[in-house]
């Protein structure tokens, strides 16, 4: 709006005005093309600026969605080390359970084996015993025999 402004002046000439109102009119202008141009770079700066915050911006969200990515993968990993961790879990307290099962029938069976053993031993003296009475009542018979002749 200067700029016009000071383009009319100028073309309606010193005839109207008079000098010093035409070199006033020419210092605004050259004020307005000096703003002008410092409003330019100002512009070129923040255009500048904006593209770089762009490009943080592009970069920050490539590397937020690698991190998510590695996350999801990491997440994943996990899930199926869990799974794996159940399943030796599993393993290892069936494993737990046959060994228990298997120290109870032996020493079930070490048990039995001394019961039996303990019968096997009441058995033989049982019979030795009544081996011990008859061989008593056999040499009885038999000197009562001889002496009877």
């Amino acid at each position: 709006r200067l700029d016009s402004e000071a383009l009319a002046i100028l073309r309606a000439g010193a005839g109207d005005r008079d000098g010093s109102e035409l070199q006033a009119t020419q210092r605004r202008l050259e004020r307005a093309q000096a703003d002008s141009q410092e409003l330019r770079r100002s512009n070129d700066e923040l255009y500048s600026r904006i593209s770089a915050l762009q490009t943080e911006l592009r970069s920050a969200n490539e590397e937020r969605n690698s991190a998510e990515d590695e996350l999801t993968a990491v997440r994943r990993r996990l899930e199926h080390a869990e799974r794996d961790l159940e399943g030796m879990e599993g393993k290892l307290d069936m494993a737990s359970l046959k060994h228990a099962v298997t120290e109870e029938n032996r020493r079930l069976d070490q048990k039995l084996l001394h019961m039996e053993r303990v019968e096997n031993t009441r058995i033989r003296q049982e019979a030795l015993e009544v081996a011990l009475l008859v061989g008593a009542r056999k040499k009885k018979r038999i000197s009562t025999r001889r002496k009877v002749r």
